[in-house]
């Protein structure tokens, strides 16, 4: 939570009130939908991560260490890509942002099983 915390403040403010300089395509046009209550939707997507999570956790421990590190993972790149950090820079002047998005999402899940395995191999 403390990634989505981070990537939702610095969008805020890296976006001006222009909901179209968020690279994610699918956020930028649910907060533009949104509008003036653009304020719920982060709200909306911690609630949705955690009962996920919850519901994971039901069917197996590894499935929710996944999701959880998954979201990390989207929401640590999603905030870098607001800093000199940026690893997506060099790629959003030549990929369309529907390719960009599709990758980063394969990217996210293979860091999130990769950091799950990690963790269930290490932990005690």
């Amino acid at each position: 939570m403390v990634t989505l915390t981070a990537d939702v403040v610095i969008t805020v403010f890296g976006t001006k009130g222009n909901s179209l300089r968020e690279g994610n395509i699918v956020v930028a046009g649910l907060w533009q939908k949104a509008g003036r209550f653009s304020f719920v939707l982060p709200v909306a997507w911690a609630l949705l991560i955690l009962a996920i999570a919850f519901l994971l956790a039901r069917i197996s421990q590894s499935l929710t260490l996944w999701w959880l590190y998954a979201v990390f993972a989207g929401h640590l790149i999603g905030f870098l890509s607001w800093t000199p950090l940026n690893v997506v820079k060099p790629f959003l002047a030549s990929w369309n942002r529907w390719t960009l998005l599709a990758v980063f999402l394969f990217l996210v899940v293979i860091i999130g099983l990769v950091l799950s395995r990690l963790h269930i191999r290490y932990s005690v």
